[in-house]
């Protein structure tokens, strides 16, 4: 395993020095509506196939260690930020990172949850996404490490981000700017990210100034949508993956009709309260279409949503600036969306 490691990081770090018309060389990958993978993402992904494992396979800490393994890889070297430190908001575990030269004033501050699939990730998968995200945005970044199944199934993980993003917002914990929060996520976390909001909204709390939801999972009622269908199969998230998250995540008894669930099932009147949201979606990626619909349902329902398509991309790619030149312009694009949102200005 650690050569197979060293091998990876390799070839992640090599990747890096070929330009995308030389890597189109090596072929194309097309949807059925003819857009184009990027060339970089399309040689990864057929050199995952040879140096990494379906992790839904795996016993659970095997797949985690696996998600841990590719997710760093993708990152690339450790982005320079001010302090980083580990503690605890409302019991549940957190890393706090601060911007370079951050005055001792309060700091607009964006409250994140990582990608996993709310059985994988953690803390270390998404370190650099959370640097990313503060030196770029110039902002306070708290990562939320929420428990995961299938130790703590539904709703143990809602019930963290709501804790986290409630004690955030109230404005007791110093450091922080609690009229300039956004909170954001990837995948299962951008899900989380949209609950914790849905729950506020449900009861008539004051939102957040954004939501930035990443390949967001929007709807665990239903598997049919033509790029669920499309993405079944060869790309970095597959149905058989998704299947194994969801029974991982929730319990035969659970609704998945309930938006706390499957947020794109929401009536309207709840969506209305909504914060503003920035969505970024990957052409190539089962949840593209679920995430395309939630912005659609937000609009409809009056909320402002700026809806951002990375055609060329697959799902993991916040956490995949390092090796893919259209991740680090997505997540670059975002970071501009939360300096606005939260009013940072330049130093």
């Amino acid at each position: 395993m650690a050569i197979q490691n060293a091998l990876s990081a390799v070839a992640a770090a090599a990747l890096r020095t070929v330009p995308n018309p030389v890597l189109s060389l090596l072929g194309t990958t097309t949807t059925e509506n003819g857009t184009t993978m990027a060339p970089d993402v399309r040689v990864s992904s057929l050199a995952l196939k040879y140096l990494s494992r379906d992790f839904s396979e795996l016993p659970i800490n095997e797949a985690r260690g696996v998600v841990e393994s590719d997710a760093k890889l993708g990152a690339g070297p450790q982005i320079a930020v001010g302090p980083v430190w580990d503690s605890e908001i409302a019991g549940i575990p957190v890393r706090h990172y601060r911007p370079q030269h951050c005055s001792n004033n309060d700091q607009p501050t964006v409250v994140y949850f990582h990608g996993g699939g709310w059985a994988t990730g953690s803390l270390e998968t998404h370190d650099n996404t959370c640097r990313f995200l503060c030196a770029n945005a110039d902002v306070a970044v708290i990562s939320v490490d929420y428990p995961l199944a299938p130790e703590h199934r539904y709703p143990a993980a809602p019930n963290a981000a709501f804790e986290v993003l409630d004690a955030v917002m109230s404005g007791a914990l110093e450091g922080v700017d609690s009229s300039r929060v956004a909170v954001a996520g990837d995948s299962a976390g951008a899900s989380l990210a949209t609950v914790a909001c849905l729950r506020r909204a449900d009861r008539d709390m004051s939102q957040p100034e954004l939501q930035v939801l990443f390949v967001p999972c929007t709807n665990l009622d239903n598997f049919e949508t033509s790029s669920h269908k499309e993405f079944a199969t060869g790309t970095y998230l597959t149905r058989k993956q998704m299947e194994w998250f969801r029974d991982l995540y929730t319990s035969a008894g659970d609704d998945l009709s309930s938006w706390d669930i499957s947020p794109l099932l929401a009536p309207e009147q709840l969506l209305s309260k909504l914060a503003p949201a920035y969505i970024s979606v990957a052409g190539f990626d089962p949840l593209r279409d679920e995430g395309i619909a939630y912005a659609r349902k937000l609009a409809d329902a009056h909320v402002p949503v700026t809806m951002e398509v990375n055609k060329g991309l697959v799902h993991p790619f916040a956490n995949a600036f390092y090796v893919w030149e259209g991740a680090t312009a997505a997540m670059s694009k975002a970071a501009g969306a939360i300096r606005f949102a939260l009013r940072v200005t330049p130093r």
